[in-house]
């Protein structure tokens, strides 16, 4: 330093000093981009993450989705409607194959829909469509609808209906076809009765104890018989105990009791896991006053259907029988007042019939109270909306007139009210228990 000079040292200090500025701001401006690019990478680390589980959430929808259709297909037990053959005239007056398969399954499906059975649930149906929407399936060409009925073919029970209609000398015959099944030709001039008669035969072979259910409602009791007793004899213990519900509920029909309670005690004994036969049975043992019988019924039903066993049960009909069954089983108990507080729950619904005043009416002269007894039957109407005598009146009033020994008065009533029973758009319906037969409740079974 003795021999540098003093005005070179200042600057070389200076330069140096400018130069640290420099390589300061340069490690400021560094550490700016360098946290705007951490920024910016954790952003997309984010999008990444998030485009990760997008694409795993689809992926795990396709999977569900598919395992859904696998799941249907598999338990796919659906008649499948497919268009029939037409000629090319009845095709040009609108009755196009498509129509006519549709034509008949509406009135397959009005069938069903008039049909009380406690033995075959109604059967669900659809229409073969050949346009489906297209959704198509990357590198497959094929679409979301045609993959589903492939899978349904492969793996469910599918029964194809098919059907062609012809000119004949005596007007139409009209070829119905079920599965494999060979094919049954029906034949006339009127299209619409051809139509129907489609339908019952379609029905018969489809659901043939639920067709036989609905003959019997109609008093075609020889009919309904031809088509039980062979299912009662053959099968398996589960297909005969379901025809020899069906039996009972015709023999009840037919206003025969005692046959009723023997047939659904064989349905019983070959399944003793059925809670409709143990429920058939309940009607049965009741109308012949078995009432032990009828207790340890209900009893079993209640205890099926509550411990999750009661599957053969119309599933929205179980959360009311629940109730309906308790009513039962506190009356033939000899609990009136129990009876009438299980009748009054919510939900006391079945097949139509509710715990309403005619129940009551029955629970109080059961309690020897004929004053209230009388207090419900002023509630009753007289009579009906289309201006006809109100059998559940009439019914309830000679009931009261029994419990006060009126038998003039008990004997009119009931000649009364058996003709306005009768009278009832019922054909072929044998009440054994009157109060329930003007609320529907004799298209079942009970009581």
């Amino acid at each position: 330093m003795n021999s540098a000079s003093r005005e070179r040292a200042d600057e070389y200090l200076a330069e140096q000093a400018r130069l640290a500025r420099l390589q300061s701001q340069n490690l400021i401006d560094q550490n700016a981009f360098e946290l705007s690019h951490l920024r910016f990478r954790r952003f997309s680390d984010y999008a990444r993450f998030a485009l990760e589980v997008a694409a795993f959430l689809i992926v795990l929808l396709i999977v569900c989705g598919l395992g859904a259709m696998v799941w249907g297909a598999a338990r796919d037990h659906d008649l499948v409607v497919d268009a029939f053959s037409v000629p090319t005239d009845v095709a040009r007056s609108g009755i196009t194959g498509a129509v006519l398969a549709g034509r008949v399954m509406d009135r397959f499906g009005r069938l069903q829909a008039d049909t009380f059975s406690i033995t075959e649930s109604a059967g669900t149906y659809r229409t073969n469509a050949v346009e489906d929407a297209r959704v198509e399936i990357p590198d497959t060409g094929i679409s979301i609808g045609e993959l589903n009925r492939y899978l349904r073919q492969w793996l469910g029970q599918e029964t194809h209906v098919a059907g062609d209609l012809v000119h004949t000398p005596k007007g139409m015959a009209l070829t119905i076809r079920l599965g494999h099944e060979p094919g049954t030709t029906i034949e006339g001039a009127d299209f619409d009765a051809l139509v129907g008669r489609a339908a019952e035969y379609l029905y018969s072979a489809a659901l043939p104890l639920r067709y036989a259910d609905y003959l019997a409602m109609r008093g075609r009791f020889p009919e309904a018989q031809a088509v039980i007793v062979p299912r009662a004899s053959n099968g398996s213990a589960r297909a005969r105990g379901l025809a020899f519900i069906s039996w009972a509920q015709l023999r009840y029909r037919q206003g025969n009791t005692y046959d009723q309670m023997n047939k659904a005690l064989i349905a019983t004994q070959l399944d003793p896991s059925n809670a409709a036969a143990w429920y058939e049975l309940d009607g049965g043992a009741y109308n012949t006053e078995h009432r032990e019988m009828a207790v340890r019924s209900e009893e079993t039903v209640l205890s099926l259907i509550r411990s999750g066993k009661s599957a053969d049960l119309d599933a929205d009909n179980a959360t009311a029988l629940v109730i309906t069954l308790s009513t039962d089983l506190a009356t033939d108990k000899g609990d009136p007042q129990g009876a009438m507080a299980e009748c009054q729950k919510p939900g006391a619904t079945i097949s139509g019939l509710d715990c309403g005043i005619t129940y009551r009416i029955g629970y109080a002269l059961d309690d020897h109270d004929i004053a209230e007894a009388r207090r419900l039957l002023a509630l009753l109407p007289v009579r009906n909306r289309n201006g006809s005598l109100n059998a559940d009146h009439l019914d309830a009033g000679a009931r009261i007139a029994t419990a006060e020994e009126n038998w003039l008065a008990e004997i009119e009533l009931s000649r009364k009210a058996e003709e306005a029973y009768r009278s009832a758009p019922q054909p072929g319906v044998a009440c054994s228990h009157p109060t329930l037969a003007g609320q529907g409740r004799c298209n079942g079974t009970q009581r």
